[in-house]
Formats: C-alpha cells, structure tokens, sequence
C-alpha cells in the first residue's frame, strides 16, 4: 500500500449504495469492506484506488478529463465555462474523486455539496450530457493508458455507472445504452456528439 487510505465524506455511503443495488455481478467478489485491495486481486474497487495511487494519479485524470470538457466550443463546454474556471472544476472534482476513492475527507460537504453543484448544473443533467461526459471520459481513459490499467478502468467506470444511474434517476433522464453492464457501452464511444436537451 503506497498511500493510506481512509473514509471520506461519500466514501461509505457509496459503497454502501452500491452495495444495495445489486449492480455487482453475482459472480463478482466485491469487497464492500477494504479500502485495499487484497494482494493478487482480479477486481479492484473504486474505494481501493486511492490506497494505490494517491492523489496526483486521480488528479491527472481529472485534469486531462476537464481540460476536453474545456476546449469544447459546444453547448456542453458552455454549461461547464458558465459554472467555474477550468481551475475550480479540476480541485472540486479531484477533491471528490479523492473522497469516493478511499482518501478520507477531501469533498467538505459531501452529498449536500455535490448535489448543490448538479443543481446548478442541471442543463448538462440530461442524456445528452450523460453521453458526452461518458465520451469524453473515455478519451481521457484511453489517453491515460498504461498508467490506467483494465482493472483501475473497470473500477472508475463501475464508479461512473453507479453515479450515473443516481443521476438520471434525480434528473429524470434515461440512462439505457450508456453502460454495458458497468462499462462505458461501445455504442456511446462512437456516437455523433448529441445536441443540447
């Protein structure tokens, strides 16, 4: 373990979430009760991420996520350019990220904050919202390859799963097609860049 690990702010109630959903395959050996993972594991889990990497590799993700999101010129760069500088978007979702991660209490306010901030946010809260930030954080995910291995992959993006599915129930928008299982779907990769909701 390079980095110690702690409960955050959203680290439990997520897991926790998660673990009422279901969402794990019944063949998967979901560890809902360490934040490292165990030496030689196949799956890793999102709450185990931070024990391995630290902060700086999931900041460079994020970073290299926003800083797309940023350049966009379309109504999606927009809505985010609108809301805060590329500077605060990277430290908010960093700090949360971190939390969720297993790296104790970075996102002060937790849910309460996180839901303040989609509030705000409610215009790229949609299916076609959903659908770029997915592809853009697929972009991200490739570009970070090697240094995101397939099982520190699949671990994010059963985290964005999890959340997304949160999401369009809180936002009303419909979520088929996003996901194959807990992965980011072939489908949503290659689709034309939708147009605001």
């Amino acid at each position: 373990m390079s980095h110690p690990p702690g409960y955050g702010y959203v680290t439990r109630k997520l897991i926790d979430e998660y673990r009422r959903s279901n969402a794990a395959p019944a063949e998967a050996r979901v560890d809902y009760e360490s934040l490292v993972a165990a030496d030689g594991a196949e799956r890793l889990e999102w709450w185990q991420l931070y024990a391995l990497h630290g902060d700086a590799w999931l900041e460079a993700i994020v970073r290299s996520f926003y800083e797309r999101v940023y350049d966009d010129t379309t109504w999606f760069g927009d809505s985010f350019r609108r809301l805060a500088d590329l500077e605060r978007a990277v430290w908010a979702q960093s700090m949360m990220w971190i939390d969720a991660a297993g790296g104790g209490h970075s996102y002060h306010g937790g849910d309460y904050r996180l839901s303040f901030h989609h509030n705000r946010a409610r215009h790229v809260m949609t299916h076609a919202g959903a659908v770029v930030w997915l592809q853009y954080m697929a972009q991200t995910l490739d570009e970070h390859r090697p240094r995101v291995a397939p099982r520190e992959r699949a671990a994010l993006e059963r985290l964005f799963c999890h959340t997304m599915r949160k999401y369009a129930r809180e936002f009303r928008f419909d979520m088929r097609h996003l996901f194959d299982g807990e992965r980011i779907s072939a489908a949503v990769r290659i689709a034309p860049r939708p147009h605001a909701e």
